[in-house]
């Protein structure tokens, strides 16, 4: 009875949430191009052909809000899930982020302002979750530290967390359907995570933001018609970032060493692109003597570009390699790998990834020069 009671909670969830973006983004589209919050090619790191409308983050949060509404009046027959008013915080926090977002579309704020208004809705996302910062907390107090030093490390490391997925989205959102087509790797990946640790109200919510993604993604895909913008790449990190800190992390029968980095390493899988990209870029542009919340052409998808490979080429990448995450996650899960192999094979990913994406690209313009 339940798991029926919940497959037509995610089944109709999902088509609603589709169908009422799958609407609502052309409304967001020329409600931009009129109100002039669109995107202008500027040769260098804007190189796209044509003005380009913003709001499309809107028209996720709109059609995902839709599915919220649904999913709260299926509440009652559905005892598994949780109250949606515990989501409060989370909502707030979430819709903080996209009035940010559309503020910083239509003016710029500077990194200082942003980062402000980004911890205060991170410290709200992290109200309605709290796992990551549990964990956490199990791990230091196992290894001596005093009780109350372990629980605020564990909060501070959950929002540095969140707040890091939030920029880590924004920077990989700089190529049509980039940003679209790795959160959905994401939200796949977590919601395998979700489904085995029997979180089930977190599968049902990121089930609905597949459908939102894959309804934006119709118009986002190469060449794109419509832009996330900041509205919707900081929406797209603080969402997953926030239902990665809902997921049940924890084995009872596991020491706290196991169950922490078992959620690390899942996570890792979780944010894999953006997770390296936002390391590379501190890295490279740190190097360079260049402020590291500027840009710059030295994302992943340039150094890809420049050796010669496609928007196609590229996003084919991404869904390959989110396949690959997902099969080795699930085999975790299973326990056809044990933590240890699970742990090898995810550090041999991100050197494999780093090396051909960043190394094998540096030889090739020194050689080139």
């Amino acid at each position: 009875m339940f798991l029926s009671v919940m497959t037509f909670a995610v089944c109709l969830s999902a088509f609603i949430v589709y169908i009422c973006t799958y609407f609502i983004v052309p409304l967001c589209m020329r409600y931009a191009i009129q109100c002039n919050i669109v995107d202008l090619p500027d040769g260098k790191l804007k190189q796209h052909a044509q003005v380009t409308p913003y709001l499309g983050g809107v028209a996720v949060f709109g059609g995902l809000s839709t599915g919220f509404v649904i999913v709260s009046m299926l509440l009652n027959s559905t005892p598994a899930l949780k109250d949606i008013f515990c989501y409060a915080p989370f909502i707030v926090g979430i819709s903080i982020l996209l009035i940010l977002g559309l503020i910083d579309d239509i003016r710029v704020l500077s990194p200082q302002q942003k980062i402000l208004w980004q911890l205060g809705a991170a410290c709200l996302i992290s109200m309605s979750g709290g796992t990551v910062s549990h964990e956490t907390t199990l791990l230091l107090h196992a290894w001596g530290f005093p009780a109350i030093l372990a629980t605020i490390t564990g909060m501070l490391l959950e929002i540095i967390f969140i707040i890091s997925m939030m920029n880590a989205f924004n920077l990989i959102d700089i190529m049509d359907g980039l940003a679209t087509t790795t959160a959905i790797g994401s939200s796949i990946i977590l919601g395998a995570a979700a489904l085995h640790a029997q979180s089930y109200d977190i599968a049902i919510f990121l089930s609905m933001y597949i459908a939102a993604l894959l309804a934006f993604l119709y118009y986002n895909w190469p060449r794109a018609r419509i832009y996330l913008g900041d509205s919707g790449s900081l929406v797209m990190g603080g969402f997953l970032a926030g239902m990665a800190c809902q997921v049940t992390w924890h084995i009872p029968s596991a020491t706290p060493f196991a169950s922490f980095f078992l959620m690390t390493f899942i996570l890792i899988a979780v944010f894999f692109i953006p997770f390296i990209e936002l390391i590379m870029l501190v890295v490279i542009r740190t190097h360079k003597g260049l402020p590291f919340f500027l840009g710059s052409p030295h994302h992943f998808i340039h150094y890809l570009k420049r050796r010669g490979f496609s928007i196609f080429c590229i996003l084919k990448m991404v869904y390959f390699l989110s396949i690959y995450l997902l099969l080795n996650v699930i085999a975790l899960l299973f326990n056809v790998y044990s933590l240890g192999q699970y742990a090898a094979v995810m550090i041999t990913a991100m050197s494999a990834w780093i090396a051909f994406v960043y190394l094998f690209s540096f030889k090739k313009i020194v050689m080139k020069s």
